[in-house]
């Protein structure tokens, strides 16, 4: 979940800001057609489920939807007659995007290189007010490298997305700029549960063309970001992250995230295989033993009742 503000002036042409989620991951978010000033709050909820394959592959689902709130204020400040020219406002809400992704681990633990990520994901449907749905249109493809040295960790990501054409209700055609961004990032281990983060980022967006024809600049922007992340159990952890401008259009970010995981831990599997393991050999006791009480009914002797031995073999965790 993230929260933005913008603020425009002068006569501009609605357009999309863009919207930074993790890894490299952005989404755009359409803007009213500005004549004066505007000011606009935007609430982003981008839910996202990933399923792990293999200990190498995963999938991933996510959407996004906004609560969008846009403030106005005509150019001219007061009228002839002293009283202040006319202010309104517009709230919207509305569902964004759809995309499909992948993950693979190229390099883990590798004794010369660093760990390596590669991803890609697939924009299935993207909607927005005043524009047509718009069916695998954009796409993104992207690198992570990172390395541990105890308690820090470096990591660097690269990204290019395709942003495709985007269809107007009256016809008109916006193609989209591709976007590209390099960002780094260092971790800082407080504790098992702490870790405080910082990062900085620049991201290159082209210029959008309307009917084949320029309509806006080729844009840069550097940003710095800080926050902390902290793991609340062993099955969820929260980061709270604040990304403000360095350079270039854009306004401050503050970004909630909350991960929780499902079905069986890698830990718990194992725990639970050594659980029956141990069921398994005291079955194996009882049943021994119930055939030397049987023994001892039978003949009136005490029969030895054969010593079993332990043997637990667990396989790694993925």
């Amino acid at each position: 979940m993230s929260y933005v503000n913008q603020e425009r002036r002068d006569l501009q042409q609605g357009g999309f800001f863009l919207v930074d989620l993790d890894a490299g991951r952005t989404i755009a978010i359409p803007l009213p057609t500005t004549q004066g000033e505007s000011n606009t709050d935007t609430l982003v909820v981008a839910p996202a489920l990933r399923y792990g394959v293999t200990s190498k592959l995963e999938t991933s689902l996510r959407g996004s939807g906004t609560l969008q709130q846009s403030r106005f204020q005509s150019s001219a400040q007061l009228s002839a007659s002293g009283q202040q020219a006319g202010f309104s406002s517009q709230t919207e809400t509305a569902w964004n995007d759809l995309w499909l992704g992948s993950q693979y681990q190229i390099f883990n633990n590798h004794a010369k290189y660093p760990n390596l990520l590669a991803f890609a994901d697939l924009a299935v449907l993207q909607r927005g007010e005043g524009f047509k749905p718009a069916y695998a249109q954009a796409g993104l493809v992207g690198l992570t490298t990172y390395t541990v040295n105890d308690p820090l960790v470096f990591s660097l990501t690269s990204s290019y997305q395709v942003s495709g054409s985007r269809q107007f209700d009256d016809g008109r055609t916006l193609q989209q700029g591709d976007v590209s961004s390099l960002s780094g990032s260092l971790g800082f281990a407080v504790n098992p549960e702490v870790t405080l983060t910082s990062g900085l980022s620049w991201r290159q967006q082209q210029a959008e063309r309307l009917d084949g024809t320029t309509v806006s600049l080729r844009r840069t922007q550097t940003s710095a970001s800080v926050g902390f992340a902290y793991a609340v159990s062993e099955r969820s952890n929260l980061s709270v992250n604040v990304t403000n401008p360095i350079s270039g259009e854009g306004g401050s970010t503050l970004s909630l995230q909350v991960n929780r995981k499902l079905g069986v831990l890698p830990d718990s599997r194992v725990s639970a295989i050594r659980e029956r393991a141990r069921q398994r050999v005291a079955r194996q006791q009882r049943t021994v033993e119930s055939k030397a009480t049987d023994t001892e009914a039978n003949t009136g002797t005490v029969a030895e009742t054969p010593k079993t031995t332990e043997i637990l073999t667990v396989p790694e965790s993925p």
